[in-house]
């Protein structure tokens, strides 16, 4: 009985725990001290897909628009990001380009739903 309790603990442990999104990354480090970002809305999608069909056709396939910029950073939390990145991608991305150097990581990563790319991370440690 023990035995069962304690596999059906671990089992709920791992499904609550989930994976790591990029809203999580992005909440966890837009405040950050030398941290540039910004979010466009849903209005300011709407607005944009209007101003012609080639922005309509770019735009018309993004759920969320997010961007953070973090600077000035040590080695120590350079290394942690680059870990929560990789938390990241791992759940679902596609690596298309990945290049790892002694000082600077370089990722660019993308979901997709069929033919169309739903989310795209690029990510750069330097």
């Amino acid at each position: 009985m023990y035995k069962r309790f304690l596999v059906i603990s671990i089992i709920l442990l791992f499904i609550s725990c989930g994976s790591y999104s990029f809203q999580r990354f992005y909440n966890n480090h837009k405040s950050d001290i030398g941290a540039t970002y910004f979010h466009v809305p849903n209005f300011m999608k709407a607005i944009l897909r209007n101003i012609s069909p080639e922005v309509e056709a770019v735009v018309g396939n993004i759920s969320d628009f997010k961007y953070i910029k973090i600077k000035n950073i040590n080695t120590v939390k350079r290394q942690s990001i680059i870990a929560e990145i990789n938390q990241v991608t791992n759940s679902g991305f596609t690596d298309m380009f990945r290049k790892n150097e002694l000082i600077n990581t370089r990722i660019i990563s993308v979901r997709e739903a069929g033919i169309v790319v739903t989310d795209a991370i690029i990510f750069n440690s330097n």
